[in-house]
């Protein structure tokens, strides 16, 4: 009865041991993981860096540079009406004269 409990306590040691084992081996792993974890963030925040720095325009710049473009070229189309509506008046001006009349 005593040597079964010895047994006994000695197969519940070497499954203890192993299981510490494992979980010793699980640890480093989780380590060499962490290490490799923060190297890559690191990395990350580097090449983020450099692209920060090869373009400079945030969202904010990109987005008033359009405003800006659609802006211009609204103005734009409203100087191209009204050289078109002077285009227009113009010829009407010349018909009149060509025809004797100054009247529209």
């Amino acid at each position: 009865m005593l040597r079964e409990r010895l047994t006994r306590k000695e197969d519940l040691l070497r499954d203890y041991e192993k299981d510490l084992g494992k979980l010793r081996q699980a640890e480093i792993l989780l380590r060499e993981k962490d290490i490799l974890l923060q190297d890559l963030e690191v990395t990350q925040f580097k090449i983020l860096k450099k692209d920060k720095q090869r373009f400079p325009f945030s969202c904010r710049q990109i987005n008033e540079q359009k405003r800006m473009k659609h802006y211009f070229f609204e103005i734009l189309l409203k100087i191209l009406k009204i050289i078109s509506i002077k285009k227009n008046v113009l010829i009407h001006l010349l018909n009149s004269v060509e025809y004797g009349s100054f009247f529209f």
